[in-house]
């Protein structure tokens, strides 16, 4: 697939140094990946002229679905840009009751302006393992208190306070 991608950079820009430039590579390495292709495909694939890298017929012809390939696996393997103003998709917040008190009402009006599609769904917090529901795709949020939350989570403190014991005299 890297030899797809210089090819497809050579032809884009007809030449090697602004072809390496957009791949991240040396020229030295886009030279070398040209010279496997050549041998692979046994064409010269680009001949150097004062004007630039000039493909041959080869390379003309096999360049529209090289590109349309790269494009086809680029969207493959990219995540879905999420837009929240046409998003339908729901989601499952894991919560307790305080939580849920002072959340829901400030969540629920932002997410009826800025997201009016998406369904919400908010399950009380119970002695489950918040981070495998996580793991196994059964929520997508878990706000609460974690002493030690797995790295592999993003987290972001939301408020702090402080438990007050008032008692009578």
């Amino acid at each position: 697939m890297n030899l797809l991608k210089v090819f497809d950079a050579v032809m884009e820009e007809r030449s090697v140094l602004r072809a390496s430039q957009k791949v991240a590579l040396t020229q030295s390495a886009v030279s070398h990946s040209l010279a496997r292709l050549r041998e692979m495909l046994e064409d010269e694939l680009f001949v150097r002229t004062a004007t630039g890298m000039q493909p041959t017929a080869r390379a003309l012809t096999m360049a529209p679905q090289v590109r349309e390939a790269l494009r086809t696996l680029e969207a493959a393997v990219e995540l879905p840009t999420f837009v929240p103003a046409t998003s339908t998709k729901q989601f499952t917040l894991a919560a307790n009751d305080f939580t849920t008190m002072v959340l829901a009402s400030p969540l629920l009006k932002l997410l009826g302006r800025e997201a009016p599609s998406i369904d919400l769904t908010i399950k009380p917090v119970t002695r489950i393992d918040l981070a495998e529901q996580i793991d196994l795709g059964r929520i997508d949020v878990a706000i609460g208190v974690f002493s030690v939350p797995p790295s592999r989570f993003r987290t972001s403190l939301l408020f702090e306070y402080d438990d007050v014991l008032i008692v009578g005299g």
